[in-house]
């Protein structure tokens, strides 16, 4: 059931100011007949929609209750009072409206004492907005309210005697970066390297001062190589600044962070995690709360002329087609190419494996930490409606279980992800890796070309580091 009297407000975090709160209009008398000598109301009550923002600060609201009728100058009390959640439900039914529990507001002036001058009293509300959102992520169906009423032994006017604060929603607001997660970036050494990390407010419009703390993320650099098989280290000299401010004037604001010294490393990898360690005000987002730039000192190319190549099925040379062996894709000419097997009908569907995809296993001989994968597309012109499109890449220790990779006990190939790629001609297609250690990797085309999981690779190259 709709609420009645219902009015728009969004007040966050602030006081309702009672200045054009007063009971001294000569119009409010009008509301009344005559034979109220003294009559209590409450001055522009009914229903206020508010909006709720997490700040580390609660919401204060202020209402006045007046004294009328034709002889109003007599002492009386009042109460402000929190209308039961039985009242609640018989006047609109038992649904979403939820009265908000004692914990969750203040009611800082409940109990009214007018003396014979006393016109009006102002009454003081504070939303506690913390245990607010706590409800509502309890309840993410309940609309909560916080219906007052006014009660005296005197006569209350019944048509203004309510006054009711409907949350519409609470808010979260969280501080992160703009740009997070892992940023792989490929640089000279002899010189330093700057990095400009835009920070702000997600979601709403920044109406707070929040003091931003900065600060190098060791911890995650130790747990990353752990898990990823690598040895990365901290720049040899880096500046970043402590502390960063977001103003509400200012939405976001600019991390200047540089590598002054990359010490006497020219190869390799070096990682600088950044995180943002606290705010003064509001939340960090945990989705964006570190920014890792993993940068690539040169690009150390491995050496492929030890490995092998197998594949689910190769195309012989036959009928003038040229030779599609596997071993095309580590041969570093690019005339040549795997292509999955095509001509007999129904040979080249690599049904036996579970992922019933074709795919191109690369044998390295020993174990990398992969950290860049460039493709060349077919360069043949035979078919360049094969041109792969999307393919997924695995890296294992252990290539006889590639049989069960699909199987959710077997862990030991690892799922490095999915890569869109570019159909251009003439280039290699670079992708950026999140470094994983193996010695065997698999190239799974997850989508190919005029027949939808066509395979066809000139050729296949692996950037990072050995162990």
């Amino acid at each position: 059931m709709e609420m009645k009297k219902y009015l728009s407000i969004l007040l966050p975090g602030i006081v309702l100011s009672a200045v054009f709160l007063s009971c001294s209009e000569e119009s409010v008398q009008s509301l009344f007949d005559d034979k109220y000598d003294q009559i209590l109301y409450i001055k522009d009550g009914g229903n206020k929609n508010v909006s709720l923002f997490v700040t580390g600060q609660d919401t204060s609201y202020s209402f006045r209750v007046c004294k009328g009728g034709v002889d109003p100058n007599k002492a009386t009390q009042a109460s402000i009072v929190v209308r039961s959640q039985q009242d609640i439900d018989e006047e609109y039914g038992e649904g979403d409206y939820k009265v908000l529990p004692e914990s969750a507001y203040k009611i800082e002036t409940a109990q009214l004492d007018f003396t014979a001058d006393d016109a009006g009293k102002l009454v003081s509300v504070q939303l506690l907005n913390d245990n607010i959102y706590k409800l509502t992520q309890q309840d993410t169906k309940a609309r909560w309210m916080l219906p007052l009423l006014l009660t005296s032994s005197d006569s209350v006017n019944a048509e203004h005697n309510q006054y009711t604060l409907i949350i519409d929603n609470v808010t979260a607001p969280q501080v992160g970066f703009k740009k997070y997660g892992i940023d792989t970036l490929y640089h000279n050494p002899a010189k330093p390297l700057s990095l400009t990390l835009p920070v702000g407010v997600e979601g709403v419009e920044n109406q707070w001062t929040v003091n931003v703390s900065i600060g190098v993320d060791a911890e995650y650099l130790k747990t990353f190589n752990e898990a990823h098989g690598t040895h990365y280290q901290l720049p040899a000299q880096y500046e970043i600044p402590e502390t960063v401010t977001l103003t509400s004037d200012r939405q976001e604001v600019s991390v200047n962070a540089s590598i002054t010294n990359f010490g006497t490393q020219t190869q390799g990898y070096v990682m600088l995690p950044l995180a943002i360690k606290g705010v003064s005000a509001l939340t960090v987002s945990p989705q964006k709360s570190r920014y890792v730039a993993l940068i690539g000192l040169g690009r150390t190319r491995f050496d492929r002329s030890a490995w092998s190549a197998t594949a689910c099925s190769q195309q012989a040379q036959q009928d003038g087609e040229p030779d599609g062996s596997a071993m095309n894709a580590i041969d570093g000419d690019r005339s040549t190419h795997w292509h999955y097997k095509w001509k007999t009908k129904g040979a080249g569907s690599c049904a036996s494996h579970p992922s019933k995809r074709h795919w191109l296993m690369l044998d390295t001989k020993t174990r990398h930490v992969f950290t860049r994968m460039g493709i060349w597309q077919d360069q043949s012109g035979t078919w360049p409606g094969a041109f792969v499109k999307k393919v997924k890449l695995y890296v294992s220790s252990d290539a006889s279980v590639w049989g069960s990779l699909f199987k959710s006990s077997d862990q030991r190939w690892k799922y490095v992800g999915e890569y869109t790629l570019d159909l251009s001609k003439d280039q290699e297609i670079d992708v950026d890796l999140a470094p994983t250690a193996g010695r065997y990797v698999t190239l799974e085309v997850s989508r190919g070309g005029w027949d939808a999981d066509a395979g066809s690779f000139s050729e296949v190259y692996f950037y990072g580091e050995g162990e």
